[in-house]
C-alpha cells in the first residue's frame, strides 16, 4: 500500500511522513528541490513541479497511491495578496489536478484546508458553516476544496481544515510555538495579537488523525484541529507558562496595529466534536505543549 504526500518537506508533511513509516506504509513524498527531512526515514522523494501535470501523472502512473495527502499550498497570507496568479495556480489549479488524478487511479484524497475560509465574524463553526472568506489565500483554500468536491466521487475525498499547525520539526520554517519559545528564551520581548482566536493544532496528534481518516478512507469535511480554542495572545502566555518562560515579556497587542496586508478573520474557532467523536484529536492545548516541552528538553 503506497501513499502520496504533496509537500513532503513542509511542517504538516514531514509529520504525516513519520507517521505512516511508524506504521509501515510506503511513501512517496513530492516537493520541490532537495529533500530536507530524510532523517524521518527511509521514503521515496520525487523533487516535482506540481503545476506541470505531466510530470505529476507519470508520478500516479508509477506508484499507484491508495491514498493522497495533499498538504502542499502557498500559505503565507500578506503574499497571496500581492501574488494573486501564483497562489491561484498552487492552491487551485494544482489541487484540481491532482484530483482529476486521484479519480483517474482510484485514489481517495485528503485535502489540508484551513479555518482561514471562514470569515472570523461568529466562531465554533462546525463543519456544515457557509464559506466565507476574507482574502485571497482563503478564497484559494475554498475554492480548493469546492474543486475536489465537483471534481471527486463523495465517497473518494475528505477535506481535512486545520489552525496554526505547531510542532518539532527542525527544518521545516518557524511555527508560532517555536517562535515564542526562541525569543523568550533569549529574554526578547514580543507582541502577540489579543483579538484572532483559533484552534492550534498539534502536528503529531494532527497526523495520528489524519492516517486514521486515509486507513478508513473516511470521507466528508472534518475539523482537524485542536480542542482548545483561544486567542494567540492566550496561547503564547500558555506557552511560556508549559515552557517555564517569562510571560512578562509578551506585550498584547490588535490586529490593527500590525498593518497587514491581508485581512484575518478574528474569531475562526472551529467545532471539532466531529473528529472528536470518532476517538481523534482529544487532547487539551496543554497537554500538546507539555509533551512537546519534553521533547524539546530531550532534544537539547
Amino acid at each position: 500500500m503506497t501513499w502520496l504526500i504533496t509537500g513532503a518537506n513542509g511542517l504538516v508533511a514531514s509529520s504525516l511522513i513519520r507517521q505512516c513509516l511508524s506504521r509501515n506504509i510506503s511513501v512517496v513524498g513530492l516537493s520541490r528541490g532537495l529533500q530536507k527531512n530524510a532523517y524521518l526515514g527511509s521514503y521515496v522523494y520525487r523533487s516535482i513541479d506540481l503545476e506541470d501535470n505531466d510530470a505529476l501523472g507519470t508520478v500516479f502512473g508509477q506508484y499507484q497511491p491508495k491514498v493522497v495527502i495533499h498538504t502542499a499550498a502557498h500559505t503565507q497570507v500578506d503574499k497571496c495578496e500581492q501574488e494573486r496568479i501564483f497562489a491561484w495556480t498552487q492552491n487551485v489549479e494544482v489541487t484540481r489536478s491532482i484530483a482529476k488524478c486521484c479519480v483517474t487511479h482510484g485514489a481517495f484524497l485528503i485535502y489540508i484546508s484551513t479555518d482561514y475560509v471562514f470569515s472570523g465574524q461568529v466562531g465554533n463553526y462546525d463543519e456544515t458553516a457557509p464559506l466565507s472568506p476574507l482574502g485571497i489565500y482563503a478564497k484559494t483554500k475554498a475554492s480548493g476544496e469546492w474543486a475536489v468536491q465537483v471534481i471527486m466521487p463523495e465517497s473518494h475525498y475528505c477535506i481535512a481544515r486545520i489552525a496554526v499547525p505547531f510542532g518539532l520539526m527542525p527544518h521545516a520554517k518557524t511555527d508560532f510555538v517555536r517562535f515564542v519559545f526562541e525569543q523568550l528564551s533569549m529574554g526578547n520581548r514580543i507582541k502577540i495579537v489579543t483579538d484572532q482566536i483559533s484552534n492550534p493544532t498539534d502536528i503529531q496528534e494532527l497526523a495520528q488523525a489524519l492516517v486514521a481518516l486515509g486507513l478508513k478512507q473516511q470521507s466528508g469535511v472534518y475539523h482537524c484541529a485542536g480542542r482548545t480554542s483561544l486567542s494567540r495572545y492566550a496561547f503564547a502566555q500558555l506557552c511560556a507558562q508549559v515552557f517555564q518562560l517569562n510571560a512578562q515579556l509578551i506585550d498584547p497587542i490588535v490586529t490593527q496595529d500590525l498593518k497587514q496586508i491581508a485581512q484575518r478573520p478574528m474569531n475562526a474557532s472551529l467545532n471539532t466534536e466531529k473528529i472528536q467523536n470518532l476517538g481523534l484529536m482529544t487532547h487539551t492545548l496543554q497537554e500538546n505543549l507539555q509533551e512537546l516541552y519534553q521533547k524539546i528538553k530531550h532534544s537539547a
